[in-house]
């Protein structure tokens, strides 16, 4: 069932980067509903494997799954993934938890901009970093300890 579900993405991955080159629109709305269609089909056969909690949660997050492309649709990159993202934000929640700390809505914001930036344009991000980080390359940033 996995495998299955892996190369349903995999195929509208695939379709999303023929999109960019090629701009057809309509192919890329086609294979959206053939996806829908596909996850549907998946969450059947799910359920008659008794995969219930699989099949609930899938369909659930359907119209998650094709964010990516949607937002391809309205000339919009998104990642169809965000997994390398998410280990640097719990890294960096487990250090500041760890003495203590919490993160203010502006450093927060602040930190996930410049790790955004730095994966989709090289060029500002060196620019950002001659600005902001100075020679030595590193983020200088606060912690404020709980009660602080």
């Amino acid at each position: 069932m996995r495998r299955i579900l892996k190369a349903r993405l995999h195929t509208l991955q695939n379709s999303v980067e023929k999109f960019w080159r090629d701009e057809d629109t309509e192919r890329l709305k086609d294979r959206i509903g053939w996806f829908r269609e596909e996850i549907d089909q998946w969450v059947e056969r799910a359920e008659g494997r008794d995969f219930t909690m699989a099949a609930n949660y899938i369909r659930k997050v359907r119209e998650k799954l094709l964010t990516f492309a949607k937002a391809a649709l309205k000339d919009e990159y998104v990642p169809y993934t965000n997994n390398k993202e998410e280990r640097e934000f719990r890294e960096n929640a487990y250090r500041t938890k760890r003495i203590g700390g919490s993160w203010s809505e502006d450093g927060l914001h602040n930190v996930s901009l410049c790790q955004l930036i730095s994966r989709l344009d090289e060029k500002l991000f060196k620019k950002i970093k001659e600005v902001y980080l100075g020679e030595t390359g590193t983020l200088n940033y606060s912690v404020s300890l709980a009660g602080g």
